[in-house]
Order: C-alpha cells, then sequence, then structure tokens
C-alpha cells in the first residue's frame, strides 16, 4: 500500500484466513525481521547513494541521513536497474540476518536526503536526451532460472 496503507500482518494462517474477504487482489510475502531502519538506495546512471532513517509512521515523510554504500548494496542496485532497465530510481531495502533484501523498486523517486543530487539527475537526462546514455532491457531467457521439475 501507499505509504503502508491497507497492510495488514498476520503472523499465521489462521491470522489469514480471519481477514475480511475483498473483491481486490491479495499480495501475501514472507514477514523478514529487518533492522528498524529504512535504507533507502538512490541510483543515478551508475552512482548510488545510500539514506538511512529510523522506522516509524511519520518515516515516510521525513528525509533520512546520508550512509555509506557497501559493494554489495551497490551491486544489489546497478543489478536491479539492468534487470529491470532503469537508469534514474531507487529502492527500499531490509537488512535482514542473510543480507539486504529490496522490498521495492521506485523508477523515479524524490531522491529526499540525498545532498547535491539535482545536478546529476539533471546531467543524467541530458545524455539520456543526447544520446549518450541508452539503457537496455535484457533478453527475457537471461532472466530465467529454472526451478526445477514441478
Amino acid at each position: 500500500g501507499h505509504r503502508g496503507a491497507g497492510i495488514t500482518v498476520v503472523k499465521n494462517t489462521s491470522e489469514l484466513a480471519s481477514l475480511t474477504p475483498t473483491d481486490t487482489p491479495m499480495l501475501v510475502q514472507e514477514y523478514v525481521e529487518g533492522s528498524g531502519e529504512d535504507l533507502k538506495l538512490y541510483v543515478v546512471g551508475e552512482q548510488v547513494f545510500a539514506v538511512r532513517k529510523p522506522f516509524s509512521e511519520s518515516s515516510f515523510t521525513v528525509a533520512g541521513k546520508p550512509a555509506a554504500v557497501t559493494s554489495e548494496l551497490r551491486e544489489t542496485a546497478l543489478a536491479c536497474g539492468r534487470v529491470l532497465g532503469l537508469g534514474l530510481y531507487g529502492l527500499a531495502l531490509v537488512e535482514s540476518r542473510d543480507g539486504p533484501l529490496v522490498v521495492d523498486v521506485n523508477y523515479f523517486p524524490g531522491y529526499k536526503g540525498v545532498p547535491g543530487v539535482a545536478p546529476l539527475i539533471a546531467d543524467y537526462i541530458e545524455d539520456y536526451a543526447n544520446g549518450s546514455e541508452c539503457l537496455s532491457l535484457p533478453e527475457l531467457d537471461a532472466l530465467v532460472q529454472p526451478v526445477g521439475p514441478l
């Protein structure tokens, strides 16, 4: 949901079964315990920026503080851009025990909390318009991974 609206956390199948039925589709995904912080990555071309802030109900409207971008975070961000054919985008991540997990990709975020990013975005858009930046989607066959016999 937008800014968390419409999201319900259920802990077991009986809680899931007790939800009021609706005509709208429902997305169910595993709940992953995170660090308690929002971690956003913002990308302009090959440049990756990180912003952290404590997670709260108001954190959707508050800018975070710039943070270090590890090589793992950088590669995760750039891999998402390659797969989706994006050059300007943002990611929301959860830092789990098993490492960072991408929760959401935004194809043109607000870059809230990234100092001095506006000229970089403008330069990227100008380069793209002039043809010196180009994006391409990977071949679908290269993305499909067999999951074994069904």
